[in-house]
Formats: C-alpha cells, structure tokens, sequence
C-alpha cells in the first residue's frame, strides 16, 4: 500500500521545535538567510548539534513566516 510510505516521507527536522530557537545566534541568522536564498529546511548543516539545529530551524521558520502573506498566514 502506498499510503503506508508517508513515515519514511519525514525528515529528522520535522522533529525540532522552532519555538525554543534563540533567535540572538549565528544559527539563527543562516537560518533565516538559507530561507531567502531559496534552501529548503532539510538543508539545515546541524543534524548532530540540536541546539544549533534547533536554532537554525528557528531562523529559517521565522523568515518564512514573515515572507507569508499577512492576510491567511496563519494554517
């Protein structure tokens, strides 16, 4: 069945919580530039680091979130 396959769809980002980034680091900040060049979440460098990770997310979510539109930015 390939519905079944949507577990291995997941990428070990989907796990980090952006909300406990520390938007003050230099993980932050190439987050967030990552995002405007065009670079997907999964590209976060951080994979063995999860404080690093986790503010990378955080900047890269962060920028995305204020390139949305105002007006049904909210899912």
């Amino acid at each position: 069945i390939e519905g079944d396959d949507q577990s291995e769809q997941l990428h070990w980002t989907d796990g980090i919580d952006p909300s406990k980034a520390f938007p003050g680091s230099d993980e932050f900040t190439a987050g967030a530039k990552a995002f405007q060049e065009g670079k997907s979440a999964e590209t976060c460098p951080h994979r063995d680091e999860p404080e690093k990770a986790t503010d990378w997310i955080g900047g890269w979510t962060r920028a995305r979130d204020a390139a949305l539109p105002q007006e049904g930015g909210d899912e």
